[in-house]
């Protein structure tokens, strides 16, 4: 990602809109040519955000994505040249990928992105992280697609230039990673390096960032989301007090 707004488009799925509908669609398989039916998001009620940007309420999310039943290729790009065309039979008849049949469609995507080679860390970062989204109901698979993420965002951010935009939200993504994944000590100096960070103001993620450290504090590793910020008892506010102190 190259700036903010490449950002927003990668988790676009979290932007609010009105009413739930999805449509039916039809497309070939680039790989076999076979038609691949899928769901199509048109529009959905979003009542929160959880701190990694998933979208919480009337919605599938993450979005799904076309998979072809008979291949099952997943299809990420509506065009491609003669030379991307054999990649991806290729990467599709790889015994690799034929042994992923049990994992979500995202998962997929983001071996498909390593396998063929993308240079866009941060777009396989971010297939990885909405692996986790749609595999949440299997920990080992969840975390395991956490842990791939990580490196990937460690990467990008290495690549966006320390206190740009982009920096900013990787190093927060970055943080929530490492809390799901339960190392707190890492995660509580990359939100460290984010506080009192113009561009981190900027982008509304204080609140985040105070709330991220209080779930450090109490190695709390859950999924939250961002309307639990506000609705804590005192006394649990008074402990987290206490924890920021020391």
């Amino acid at each position: 990602m190259k700036n903010m707004l490449a950002f927003a488009v990668l988790f676009s799925s979290a932007l609010p809109a009105a009413g739930s509908t999805v449509s039916f669609e039809s497309k070939p398989c680039p790989v076999c040519l076979a038609e691949v039916s899928y769901r199509d998001q048109m529009s959905a009620t979003v009542f929160d955000t959880r701190l990694d940007f998933r979208p919480v309420g009337m919605i599938i999310s993450p979005s799904p994505l076309p998979v072809c039943g008979e291949c099952g290729f997943v299809v990420f790009a509506g065009s491609a040249t003669p030379r991307e065309l054999a990649a991806w039979r290729a990467a599709a008849a790889s015994p690799e990928y034929r042994a992923l049949t049990g994992r979500g469609a995202y998962y997929r995507k983001a071996f498909l992105y390593e396998k063929l080679g993308w240079r866009d860390r941060s777009a396989i970062a971010g297939a990885y992280l909405k692996a986790s989204w749609e595999e949440d109901k299997e920990p080992e698979k969840e975390k395991e697609d956490l842990g791939l993420a990580l490196p990937n965002f460690d990467a990008s951010l290495a690549e966006a230039g320390e206190g740009s935009d982009t920096w900013v939200m990787l190093q927060y993504l970055r943080a929530e990673l490492l809390r799901r994944l339960s190392r707190f000590p890492e995660a509580e100096r990359a939100l460290a390096s984010l506080r009192g960070h113009g561009a981190a103001e900027k982008a509304g993620l204080a609140e985040y960032i105070k709330y991220q450290r209080k779930l450090c504090g109490r190695k709390d590793p859950s999924p939250r989301a961002i309307g639990e910020m506000g609705k804590e008892g005192v006394f649990t506010k008074i402990g987290d007090f206490f924890r920021l102190l020391f």
